[in-house]
């Protein structure tokens, strides 16, 4: 469920996407990471950052650290992180202008939850279509569109197939995260060749 937007002041960024906020109208202070996108890492302890990972942090510093913003919560993370978006000068979806300035990439099963999808994907579309930032540098684990449909990874994050086969099912039980019990529903479908 989501909450209204509440003023708050950013303490420190722990990173370009995850920040210490203070919340006064709670007199609390809490963890907030940005929720639909991912930002590169940036340098630290020796270790080397990702493309434009300093940049994206220097521009959050810069935009948000020690000023007063706006919070919107989302969720909360299995960490305790609350997710959410921060907006700064009034109206900025700090999110949106990451993905806009080519310092992030959508995490599209997150971002598409989101009722900012439309904008985020937006912003990241104009950034890509421009090279900029993350988007100037040609990375083979990234989504690689042939005649506009993706061969690794779908417009969604979902794995897509140039074979697939839909079976009809009924699901029975979820036992656990990563498996289920179906009833298959067509009993004259050969599954074997499906």
């Amino acid at each position: 469920t989501r909450s209204k937007r509440q003023p708050a002041v950013v303490e420190f960024c722990l990173s370009a996407s995850r920040f210490k906020v203070f919340v006064p109208s709670q007199n609390s202070i809490i963890i907030l990471a940005l929720a639909g996108i991912r930002v590169p890492a940036f340098s630290r302890g020796g270790r080397e950052a990702e493309p434009f990972g300093d940049e994206a942090l220097s521009f959050v510093r810069e935009n948000v650290l020690q000023r007063e913003v706006e919070v919107e919560i989302e969720g909360v993370d299995r960490g305790g992180s609350f997710l959410g978006y921060l907006f700064f000068n009034r109206y900025l979806n700090l999110s949106t202008e990451l993905l806009k300035n080519g310092l992030a990439e959508t995490y599209a099963a997150a971002a598409e939850r989101s009722h900012y999808s439309e904008e985020m994907f937006g912003a990241e579309t104009a950034a890509r279509n421009a090279k900029l930032g993350v988007w100037s540098v040609d990375r083979p684990d990234r989504e690689q569109e042939t005649n506009g449909r993706a061969t690794a990874f779908g417009s969604r994050g979902l794995r897509v197939g140039t074979d697939v086969s839909v079976i009809p099912v009924r699901v029975q039980e979820v036992p656990s995260c990563n498996s289920m019990y179906v009833h298959l529903l067509d009993a004259n479908l050969d599954y074997d060749s499906a």
